[in-house]
C-alpha cells in the first residue's frame, strides 16, 4: 500500500514538474516569436512540393539556414560543443532518386480552364505518381457520391 501511494506522489509529482517546464519553455518562445517571419518561411516552403532529395526540399532547408545564420548560429562541422548557437544539416545517401513532379492539370473536355492544376493545388497528385501519355488521357467522369464501399462497387 505504502509502495503504491508513494509511486503516485512520485508520478504526479514528475507530471507537474513537466508542466511547468513546458510552461516556461512556451513562455520563452512565445517571446522571440515573429509572426511576420513564420507566415514568410510558410509562403516560401509552400511554393514547393517537397520529398527529401528533390528541388523544394533543399530549397526549404537552405532558407532555413539561412535564417539560423543571420540569427548567429554557425553550422557544425564536427561535434563542436564550444558554440551555444550550432546547427546541423544531416545527410543521408539516398537510396533512390527523388520524385519531382513538373506538372499535372484535370480538364473537362470542352472548358478552356483546368478543373484543377499542380501550380495552384499541389496535393492534387500522389507522390511517384507515374508520368501520363503525352497529350494525355480522356476518361468518363463517374459520380460516387462519398465514395463509400457501397457507392464504389461496380464503378472501379
Amino acid at each position: 500500500m505504502k509502495k503504491n501511494l508513494l509511486f503516485a506522489l512520485l508520478f504526479v509529482s514528475v507530471g507537474a514538474f513537466a508542466q511547468s517546464q513546458t510552461a516556461n519553455y512556451f513562455k520563452l518562445t512565445r517571446a522571440a516569436f515573429n509572426e511576420k517571419n513564420a507566415y514568410a518561411t510558410t509562403a516560401f516552403v509552400e511554393q514547393y512540393f517537397r520529398v527529401p532529395g528533390n528541388t523544394g526540399f533543399d530549397a526549404s532547408i537552405h532558407y532555413v539556414e539561412n535564417i539560423l545564420k543571420k540569427a548567429g548560429y554557425v553550422q557544425e562541422k564536427a561535434n563542436e560543443f564550444e558554440g551555444p548557437l550550432t546547427y546541423r544539416i544531416e545527410k543521408r545517401p539516398m537510396k533512390r532518386n527523388t520524385w519531382e513532379p513538373v506538372n499535372a492539370s484535370v480538364t473537362i473536355v470542352g472548358e478552356t480552364q483546368p478543373l484543377i492544376a499542380f501550380k495552384t493545388n499541389r496535393n492534387m497528385i500522389p507522390i511517384n505518381c507515374p508520368s501520363t501519355p503525352a497529350g494525355g488521357v480522356t476518361a468518363e467522369v463517374v459520380f460516387v457520391g462519398k465514395g463509400t464501399a457501397a457507392e464504389l462497387e461496380g464503378k472501379i
